[in-house]
């Protein structure tokens, strides 16, 4: 095996090792964004569906408090007659 040879062999023997180590982050980096939009990504979601709770909480508490007021009224209704 001549000079020339060897040279190449070991360039591409270099190669193939920067190519594995780089594959081997790809891997390990999109392991972690997916780790993070699993994560952060249902904390989004709940940050945006609370405002919409809220409003709904609110609506039914008004909803109570409005049937309380007809039922009242109907009561002093029913004795009055």
């Amino acid at each position: 095996m001549c000079l020339v040879e060897k040279k190449k062999i070991l360039e591409l023997e270099d190669k193939l090792l920067r190519l594995q180590a780089e594959f081997a982050n790809y891997r390990k980096r999109t392991s972690r964004e997916k780790e993070n939009l699993i994560t952060y990504g249902s904390c989004r979601l709940v940050e945006q569906l609370l405002p919409v709770l809220d409003n709904l909480e609110r609506a039914m508490s008004a909803l109570n408090e409005q049937d309380e007021k007809n039922t009242a009224n109907f009561s002093r209704f029913k004795n009055d007659c």
